[in-house]
């Protein structure tokens, strides 16, 4: 009777630190984890600075364990380096990585990710006029010449820090709002 008593006192602060330790246990996905999204606010090689925003949410859900990314989840990340072409038929390239995701309900995570693949067929063209190069357009305008798509995706050893760079041998690029990616976490977050 003496240990079942004990055992009813010491119930509800048992209960309450198994749960306190699972809300503040750290959850995330883990290395390799693939992560559809599509991007929210473009970004290019031409105009972006290194520590703009880039925002992606996810197409749809991941879980793993007990880490439950929903769809529409909002993915926060960065340019981390950025090289525009010099010139017409230059090589450019920017780095992002993705540190945080947002859920629909408000909650904050830390995760590292990068992007490790481009859906070029959603992807727009980047275009060049006659007279210059890094001019937006759709090739509409008269003068306008599409190049190619030939955007390279390279995910470094370091890619936890310096995130993926994407490039492209032929000039500076736009990745557009509603481009596809496919998205990789790349290690466990470190505590941002």
């Amino acid at each position: 009777m003496r240990t079942l008593m004990a055992l009813l006192v010491l119930l509800p602060s048992l209960l309450a630190a198994t749960a306190a330790q699972a809300m503040t246990a750290p959850a995330s996905l883990a290395a390799g984890t693939a992560i559809k999204a599509e991007v929210v606010v473009g970004f290019d090689s031409a105009d972006s600075q290194v520590g703009d925003l880039v925002s992606v949410t996810t197409a749809e859900p991941v879980r793993q364990g007990r880490f439950d990314l929903p769809k529409g989840a909002t993915l926060n990340g960065r340019v981390v380096a950025v090289a525009p072409a010099p010139e017409r038929d230059a090589k450019a390239s920017i780095a992002v990585l993705f540190d945080s995701v947002t859920t629909p309900k408000g909650a904050q995570v830390p995760i590292r990710a990068v992007i490790a693949s481009v859906a070029l067929k959603a992807a727009k063209h980047s275009f060049f006029d006659r007279g210059g190069f890094g001019r937006r357009g759709r090739g509409d305008h008269a003068g306008d010449v599409a190049k190619p798509e030939q955007i390279a995706v390279r995910v470094p050893a370091d890619a936890a820090t310096a995130g993926s760079v994407l490039s492209d041998p032929d000039g500076n690029f736009w990745i557009f709002p509603k481009t596809k990616l496919m998205l990789q976490v790349v290690a466990a977050p470190t505590g941002n």
